[in-house]
């Protein structure tokens, strides 16, 4: 709306990060996950990023900061892509690994 290339800032994403976590806890579409059982990681870089696995069977969710070397599949993005993919705002981010699984999981949640 302001003409901006970067619609939010590192700066400010990374403070949202935490927050983020709690949001795809609580964020699931029913539908969209019925039978899903799956594993993926999370990897934001810079300053206040991380690693995280994330595991869902169904609506439930559990997130453990951690190395992500056993995921079958691996999102990495800048803070501001994370904050605004996790809101599905915007399909940001790159995948690696198990591409068909990655994209169910770009569509897991539903938008905020």
């Amino acid at each position: 709306g302001l003409g901006r290339d970067e619609p939010l800032s590192d700066a400010a994403a990374i403070t949202l990060i935490p927050f983020m976590m709690i949001v795809i806890q609580y964020t699931v579409d029913e539908e969209r996950a019925a039978g899903l059982k799956a594993q993926f990681g999370i990897e934001v870089t810079g300053p206040g990023g991380g690693q995280w696995c994330v595991s869902v069977d169904g609506t439930q969710v559990a997130i453990e900061e951690g190395t992500t070397a056993n995921c079958p599949v691996v999102f990495s993005f800048k803070p501001s892509e994370f904050v605004l993919s996790t809101y599905q705002r915007r399909r940001a981010g790159t995948i690696s690994g198990d591409a068909a699984l990655g994209e169910r999981i770009r569509d897991l949640l539903f938008k905020i």
